[in-house]
């Protein structure tokens, strides 16, 4: 089992480890970009595919219904996230896209 309780793995500017807890499934803590969106939607992602594995893991030993049923919770909740990991990455591109054409618009309008 992974342990999410590890300290932040950055260094401070006295080159002394961090040492504050990171963000639960990631590497860093808050200070040290924990808080970015991207860090959060990698952690998050870390955590489901964790759950799943210990799932498979628990219905390996047991091979009862009610394991393989958190099996199978667990593999749709990470098919459900990276499902919507691949919906905002498309959201991102047509926002991006927008902007370079709003942009553009800018550029090629007439000025008085």
């Amino acid at each position: 089992m992974t342990r999410w309780d590890e300290p932040c793995c950055a260094r401070r500017r006295d080159g002394q480890p961090c040492g504050a807890p990171a963000i639960p499934g990631g590497f860093v803590c808050r200070r040290h970009g924990g808080s970015a969106p991207n860090v959060k939607i990698a952690a998050g992602l870390r955590l489901r595919q964790e759950a799943e594995i210990q799932a498979l893991i628990k219905w390996n030993q047991t091979r009862s219904f009610d394991d393989l049923c958190k099996v199978t919770e667990a593999q749709r909740a990470v098919a459900d996230y990276q499902a919507k990991l691949q919906h905002l990455a498309k959201l991102r591109r047509l926002v991006k896209l927008q902007r370079l054409a709003a942009e553009q618009g800018a550029q090629d309008a007439p000025r008085d």
